[in-house]
């Protein structure tokens, strides 16, 4: 009986310590999760131009993602700047999977502000170049642990309509 009370202890010993071995490595393993990279914007169109609505922009957002994992982008919600104006907002809600160290598109549509278009639109006429900024949240999800993740871009952009 003494020996067979032994060679429980034993392997209780070896399990604890096994447990403790996976839960550090996952511990250490696991780092500060990093912000997506928003490179550039691509692919400009516009729509509900003439019927009277906010207009549309289908817009595609070339981004990297700098993590040694891949994450699912569960949720984004932006505002977007042209020249330091305030033009619309966009909302992404869709299950999208990023690879790690991978570019990847994100398509979005922007909801613009009616007057902000019309404004920026005659400058537009003459300028091809300008100054973009998206700012936000974004919901990464890895291995069932959700994390909001702040968007950041500001940069030059060429946008030909």
């Amino acid at each position: 009986m003494k020996y067979l009370d032994g060679i429980l202890r034993g392997l209780l010993k070896k399990r604890r310590r096994y447990i403790y071995s996976i839960f550090l490595f996952l511990i250490l393993s696991c780092g500060k999760i990093k912000p997506l990279v928003y490179k550039k914007m691509d692919q400009f169109e516009m729509g509900n131009l003439l019927n009277g609505a906010n207009p549309i922009l289908h817009v595609n957002l070339i981004c990297y993602n700098p993590n040694r994992w891949g994450v699912t982008l569960k949720k984004a919600d932006c505002k977007v700047f042209m020249d330091s104006v305030y033009m619309g907002k966009f909302m992404f809600d869709s299950a999208m999977h990023i690879p790690a160290h991978k570019d990847f598109v994100l398509p979005v549509n922007v909801k613009m502000d009616l007057q902000a278009v019309m404004n920026q639109g005659l400058q537009a006429l003459w300028k091809q170049h300008f100054w973009i900024k998206v700012v936000g949240t974004s919901r990464l999800r890895k291995a069932g642990i959700s994390f909001n993740v702040p968007i950041y871009y500001e940069g030059e952009q060429k946008i030909e309509f």
